[in-house]
């Protein structure tokens, strides 16, 4: 997976909690959908299993949406947008530039 764990640096745009995790997906000419590498750094942050997740991404956003705004189709990225929502309790912000950020929940989900 074309995915870096970068904890280190700040999130742009805000600042970011001492529990988030930063990933850099891969580069947008990569034959892989934003949405792929999503799930993979989702099920990471999870601590499960991608193949053995109990979530599905469409249950709170359209892969297809998000894949294509961010998606020039020259190889550039996005622009300069981000879009915010929750998968399982925990929080994803996908930046334009080609950033996740993860927040866990402040609870473990039950």
């Amino acid at each position: 997976m074309a995915y870096d764990d970068v904890q280190s640096r700040g999130s742009p745009g805000g600042s970011r909690g001492q529990g988030d995790h930063r990933y850099e997906y891969h580069e947008h000419e990569s034959a892989a959908e934003l949405t792929t590498t999503l799930v993979h750094a989702l099920a990471d942050v999870m601590g499960r299993d991608v193949s053995d997740v109990e979530w599905r991404l469409s249950d709170s956003v359209d892969p297809d949406a998000l894949d294509r705004l961010f998606s020039t189709g020259d190889g550039t990225a996005g622009g300069d947008c981000h879009v915010a929502f929750a998968v399982e309790g925990y929080r994803v912000t996908v930046y334009g530039n080609g950033e996740i950020v993860i927040t866990p929940p402040e609870r473990p989900p039950r």
